[in-house]
């Protein structure tokens, strides 16, 4: 066919209209991605506060003491804690031995914490019910609190380290006197089922302390953001004996120490006792 210069050819592209339906099922497509993100979100904010509210089994088992065996086994903490005080002052060497049913019994029974607590927490946060849990070579303390509003039970999970020579490591925290060698390794913190930062919690520690009569410092030759050096301060120049070795066992605790001064001078004598009646040291 021949073309006359009036013709001329028209161009092949096609102009394609946006099709009902493909523009229905993209605004479909967005509409079930919102939807879908929101109730993400709606089932992560339900979730939360029922992993705010696990609670460990062991400290299930220690709220659950009946109050009687908790009286007796308080009393008989308290004991074992005056025998330790006479033994400290008048044996040259001295052990105990605490069950976690007796210490947490005592802490039923007369520990108080006000908010500043024991632990990192919070300035406005309340820690009440304290338990311990001993495993071998590991400890485990929990508590009731508040955080984001909700009450929760903490966790933090630690390993304890004592050296009775001291280390050198220790050296590097300033303290003049000897280091006792405590090393306090954080393993773990949680609320509930939601894990914390070691570190802010570690902080927090060092920030406010642990219990008057110690001092807290990092470790200089760790990278761990847990490990934590103990020592005693000033105010424990007093302390007559000095612990040798601390054992952390399934269930219980045990600690073995000797004199390092003049029982004369110990403030852990119980009674008033002359050097003339002192008792002999066993043998």
């Amino acid at each position: 066919m021949v073309l006359t210069p009036d013709q001329s050819v028209a161009p092949s592209s096609t102009i394609i209209e946006p099709s009902p339906r493909r523009a229905q099922r993209s605004i479909g497509r967005a509409a079930l991605w919102v939807l879908g993100s929101l109730g993400l979100i709606v089932a992560l904010l339900g979730l939360i506060p029922r992993a705010l509210r696990y609670e460990p089994p062991f400290y299930r088992a220690a709220l659950a003491t009946p109050p009687e065996t908790r009286r007796l086994q308080s009393e008989r903490f308290l004991a074992t804690l005056l025998d330790l005080r006479n033994d400290m002052a008048n044996e040259p060497v001295w052990e105990t031995r605490w069950t976690e049913d007796q210490v947490n019994s005592w802490l039923a029974e007369h520990l108080e914490l006000d908010s500043e607590g024991i632990l990192a927490l919070p300035h406005d946060a309340s820690v009440w019910q304290p338990r311990l849990g001993f495993e071998r070579d590991r400890a485990r303390l929990a508590f009731r609190g508040r955080l984001l509003g909700l009450e929760t039970v903490f966790e933090a999970v630690f390993s304890v380290v004592y050296d009775s020579n001291g280390d050198s490591n220790l050296s590097a925290t300033g303290v003049e006197h000897p280091a006792c060698g405590l090393v306090l390794e954080i393993e773990s913190v949680s609320a509930g089922l939601v894990p914390l930062p070691v570190g802010f919690v570690a902080d927090r520690l060092l920030e406010r302390g642990v219990w008057p009569g110690f001092v807290l410092k990092r470790d200089p030759t760790s990278n761990h953001p847990g490990r934590l050096l103990v020592t005693l301060d000033s105010e424990g120049q007093s302390i007559l004996t000095r612990l040798s070795r601390l054992e952390i066992l399934q269930g219980a605790v045990r600690l073995t120490g000797g004199q390092l001064a003049d029982p004369a001078s110990s403030p852990f004598v119980v009674g008033d006792r002359s050097a003339s009646d002192q008792p002999a040291a066993r043998r």
